[in-house]
């Protein structure tokens, strides 16, 4: 953390002091005023002492302190200061986008603004970006291309492809067989006491003998994805930028 020079602004103590409690005043000088901004965390920290110091011009800023646990800043100047021009920065506007000119004006200020280095924040396009690979792996998975040619090859199955499906709900694991000229036959595989066996639609009885470790892989790769299926809320809150 650094104090920016700022014109018309003198600072005597260049450096941050940081501290939980509020600093002495008798020891830094006489009739020092006491300000303090509550709510700033390390990331704002820059931000709105430069604001604070751009708004208060003339002012003899003694010291300033800063508390990252209380997220506090302190200011001890020879009077009083504003802090109003960091307040109003702070509230958030919402104005809505009535015309295609304005969208594309705001879509080219976002994508032309300083990134954010806040580490509790996340950009909504990564979030969509890792979404969408994940969806697309987790689809992926219902083919197997390898695995449909072996069962098939072993049961001399023609004219039938294969689809691998997961029920989160009661952890089973389903081979889905589709005949040419027949309804689709389902083997459903489940786990007790971490062994794979035939939960129902056991017209292979064998399957497991000559596949069962294909099928465990099959259904633990399925079972990596289970938080990610199941959880539909985030709790992702978006950065809004002033308009």
């Amino acid at each position: 953390m650094f104090i920016p020079i700022v014109p018309y602004v003198k600072v005597l103590n260049q450096t941050v002091v940081h501290s939980d409690t509020v600093l002495n005043l008798k020891d830094l000088g006489d009739n020092i005023k006491v300000t303090s901004i509550s709510d700033v965390d390390e990331f704002s920290f820059e931000k709105c002492l430069k604001k604070v110091l751009e708004s208060n011009p003339g002012v003899t800023f003694n010291t300033i302190q800063y508390s990252k646990e209380n997220k506090k800043i302190y200011f001890y100047t020879d009077s009083e200061i504003s802090t109003k021009e960091w307040e109003e920065s702070t509230i958030i506007l919402r104005k809505p986008l009535s015309s295609p000119s304005s969208i594309l004006e705001e879509i080219k200020k976002v994508l032309n603004m300083d990134d954010i280095k806040d580490d509790k924040c996340i950009s909504l396009y990564d979030v969509y970006t890792l979404m969408k690979k994940k969806y697309a792996k987790f689809e992926s998975m219902s083919r197997d291309y390898e695995l449909e040619r072996i069962i098939l090859q072993k049961y001399n199955e023609l004219n039938t492809s294969l689809r691998f499906s997961f029920d989160y709900k009661n952890k089973e694991l389903k081979i889905t067989f589709y005949y040419l000229h027949f309804e689709p036959k389902t083997i459903v595989f489940a786990k007790n006491n971490d062994d794979l066996y035939i939960k129902g639609g056991s017209f292979y009885d064998d399957i497991l003998v000559y596949f069962g470790k294909e099928i465990m892989q099959k259904y633990d790769e399925f079972m990596k994805y289970e938080d990610y299926i199941k959880q539909n809320n985030y709790s992702i809150h978006a950065i809004i930028q002033d308009f």
